[in-house]
């Protein structure tokens, strides 16, 4: 249960500090930027979910909270889900409710899977749903790119 809490809050923090990047630079930079930046941020999530991961078994010897949240915080500041509340806070301009849905979807997410646990999310084809969720994603990245000019 602490390791779900844990998992809750760095959602919240880092859906919190990429809402917030957004939105300064929606608000710093010239409008006619806004497109390459949210079509940039959706190419880059899309790239992130269709690169394979090789994630190694963990040996982390404290099993230290502090050690697993810094650990967290790390690798979501750079994953396809945080980038999309980037872009949806340049789009918006509204760093409160992006950050909200993101903070809710990444809560969500470590809850289905701590529920679900190790052993039964291995049964479940990820690989193929990140691709499948990296194609729309990388269509929608054109789109907004080619439609500036």
């Amino acid at each position: 249960l602490p390791l779900l809490a844990l998992s809750v809050v760095c959602a919240a923090v880092t859906a919190w500090i990429m809402a917030y990047a957004g939105s300064y630079a929606a608000w710093t930079l010239p409008e006619e930027a806004h497109p390459f930046l949210i079509a940039g941020a959706l190419g880059l999530a899309a790239l992130e979910l269709a690169w394979p991961v090789r994630a190694a078994p963990l040996r982390e010897p404290t099993r230290s909270l502090g050690a697993i949240g810094a650990v967290l915080l790390v690798r979501q500041l750079g994953d396809a889900a945080r980038l999309i509340i980037f872009a949806a806070a340049i789009w918006t301009r509204d760093p409160i409710g992006a950050a909200l849905a993101g903070g809710i979807g990444g809560a969500l997410a470590a809850g289905m899977g701590w529920r679900l646990g190790a052993e039964n999310l291995a049964r479940w084809p990820l690989r193929w749903i990140r691709l499948g969720c990296s194609v729309p994603m990388i269509l929608a990245a054109l789109l907004i790119g080619l439609s500036v000019y």
